[in-house]
């Protein structure tokens, strides 16, 4: 099934305009210096070792999110793995069937260029707070693939609090992915893993609700929150992913990423 996204409303020339000369995000992506279980709980030495990206912005690129929210990255020869941390009051997710619209209630999401088609082409990957995942194909601007699903992909999503009652507040939520690299090579059957010092372009966003009036509709009071913010209340923006670079050795105890 192919459809036009309609996450946000907006038109072709907007989508087009050259965002603020902001720099973009850059990421050095250390090797996992051990296996890694997709539980959501990243209690790995791994991932205790790998840097953070730091807090992420709002989509302005002008402040902080009032949220926190911090992510990691890791590989090995098969995987790429990410990694979300989510401070958040007021947890909000009710959905359960796969490819449901998740952007309209609390979710985490990563768009990745695909490897082998040209900067046009992305796939995208959504886990809620509960674990329920969208996955999908793109092509700017804005044709998506719904039937596209992520053969090799595994994620887990913990939380720390009651999802869907407002009158309780809440700690958060981690999610835990594990992309496989044949999965962003539509073309071939296989590919190699990175090479030390090679890069993808990499987005990483989260979108943070409040509980509505009525469970199960869209969330209330919307957050657009970017580690490479668009500048836009809109997240398919392929010009404003990060810069991830593969490193091929472990990581030391680092600083936050840029």
């Amino acid at each position: 099934m192919k459809f036009i996204i309609p996450m946000i409303v907006i038109g072709l020339a907007v989508l087009c305009e050259e965002p603020e000369e902001v720099p973009l995000s850059k990421y050095s992506c250390y090797r996992a210096s051990g296996e890694i279980t997709i539980d959501g709980k990243l209690d790995e030495d791994a991932w205790q070792a790998a840097p953070e990206t730091g807090n992420f912005l709002l989509y302005s690129g002008k402040e902080e999110s009032p949220a926190y929210t911090n992510a990691k990255m890791l590989w090995d020869e098969e995987y790429l793995y990410i990694s979300f941390a989510c401070e958040d009051a007021d947890l909000y997710a009710t959905m359960k069937e796969r490819d449901e619209p998740l952007w309209s209630q609390d979710v985490v999401e990563v768009f990745i260029m695909e490897q082998s088609l040209g900067q046009g082409h992305f796939v995208e990957y959504e886990v809620s707070p509960i674990g329920t995942v969208f996955d999908m194909y793109l092509i700017v601007p804005l044709e998506g693939f719904l039937e596209w699903n992520s053969p090799g992909f595994k994620w887990a999503a913990t939380l720390d609090g009651t999802p869907n009652d407002p009158s309780d507040k809440d700690k958060g939520y981690q999610v835990e992915m594990a992309i496989a690299f044949k999965d962003l090579y539509l073309k071939k059957a296989s590919a190699a893993p990175p090479k030390d010092g090679s890069s993808m372009r990499i987005a990483l966003y989260r979108v943070d609700y409040e509980c509505p009036e009525k469970m199960g509709e869209a969330g209330a009071d919307g957050t657009y929150i970017a580690w490479s913010p668009t500048m836009k209340p809109f997240f398919q923006i392929p010009s404003r992913f990060g810069v991830v670079t593969f490193l091929d050795r472990p990581a030391e105890k680092a600083e936050p990423e840029e």
